[in-house]
């Protein structure tokens, strides 16, 4: 998934949370926000069955792009994976599209296989596994 501003990137993770609400019957919470100088910082859960999937994420506000170079935001899900995020080309000035890179947070446990960007499918599939929704 590729974003023209690095809202975009925050709205499309918080989206697919809401879709997934709805589709599971499962309860979405905002557990923490902030807005800072810069950047702005959400923790989000989905909750199903005594099951919890959680991302934490932030990102640099779209107006100081410019100024912060190629990292503009980072976060986790679970304690398993991180996020971070950047342009696409890694040239100045920085500009869109913007992704969400994936990396396994050990990275000496083998996945078997994981997207280096961030996908609408692979999210969706690691909130079933978490929520243990049959697939």
């Amino acid at each position: 998934m590729s974003y023209k501003s690095t809202e975009d990137a925050a709205n499309a993770i918080l989206k697919i949370l809401g879709e997934e609400e709805q589709e599971l019957a499962a309860i979405l919470k905002i557990e923490k926000t902030e807005r800072g100088p810069k950047s702005n910082r959400m923790m989000v859960s989905l909750k199903k069955g005594g099951q919890t999937f959680r991302i934490t994420f932030d990102w640099v506000r779209d107006e100081h792009i410019a100024y912060h170079g190629f990292h503009l935001g980072n976060g986790y899900i679970e304690k398993e994976w991180d996020l971070a995020l950047r342009p696409e080309k890694e040239a100045v000035p920085v500009a869109p599209p913007f992704f969400w890179k994936v990396r396994l947070h050990d990275a000496s446990i083998r996945q078997a296989s994981h997207p280096e960007k961030l996908t609408e499918d692979w999210l969706r599939q690691l909130i079933r596994n978490k929520l243990a929704i049959p697939q």
